[in-house]
């Protein structure tokens, strides 16, 4: 028969790996990102003289995953919320009014049929020594079609850096939120979108 204080020395140790599995979980939690764009006024450009403009906008990832922040802890997922592509069109809708066009709904003929796909949202923390890597991005493409005339453009942002710890949601969140609203920036002071 054990002594009790071996009997004890288990049951606290068993307590303790327990307690740890539990924190490491609760550190490694899912993450759901709310992106909600903020777009910077461009003032009413003289090109758009009232000119209709419909803008539309498709997720094209390969599926809903931002990243991980412990690739080998698949509870670190990164997602984002599900109102991202309503809440980047809307943006675009108001970038585009700020700058005197006529934003019509979609499925409404325009002078400017405006479709906008994103195609990155991505997030990724790897060890290097005793740090970790951080890696994060967004792009998007767009296709303009005016008349006879079809524009394509792709923008994308992002930056890489170490970490020591992985970053709270939201820090996250306003990693990936700088990243979006620099291409939709980018986006709308592309004038060769709207110029015939």
């Amino acid at each position: 028969m054990c002594p009790r204080s071996t009997v004890l020395h288990r049951f606290f140790s068993t307590v303790l790996a327990a307690g740890l599995l539990m924190l490491a979980a609760c550190a490694y939690a899912p993450q759901i990102l709310p992106i909600q764009p903020q777009v910077a006024g461009s003032g009413s450009s003289g090109s758009a003289a009232e000119r209709s403009l419909s803008v539309k906008v498709i997720d094209a990832r390969e599926n809903e995953i931002v990243g991980y922040r412990n690739p080998q802890v698949a509870a670190s997922v990164l997602t984002a919320a599900p109102e991202m592509i309503e809440a980047i069109e809307q943006a675009l809708q108001s970038g585009y009014r700020e700058q005197g066009f006529r934003v019509v709904s979609a499925d409404e003929s325009a002078d400017i049929a405006l479709e906008v796909r994103l195609t990155e949202l991505s997030y990724a923390r790897e060890r290097s020594g005793l740090m970790r890597e951080l890696r994060t991005a967004a792009a998007v493409e767009a296709v303009s079609t005016m008349q006879d005339k079809t524009v394509n453009a792709i923008y994308r942002a992002g930056q890489g850096r170490d970490s020591l710890f992985a970053p709270t949601q939201h820090d996250n969140a306003a990693t990936m939120n700088a990243h979006v609203d620099a291409v939709l920036d980018e986006l709308l002071s592309d004038t060769r979108l709207t110029t015939p």
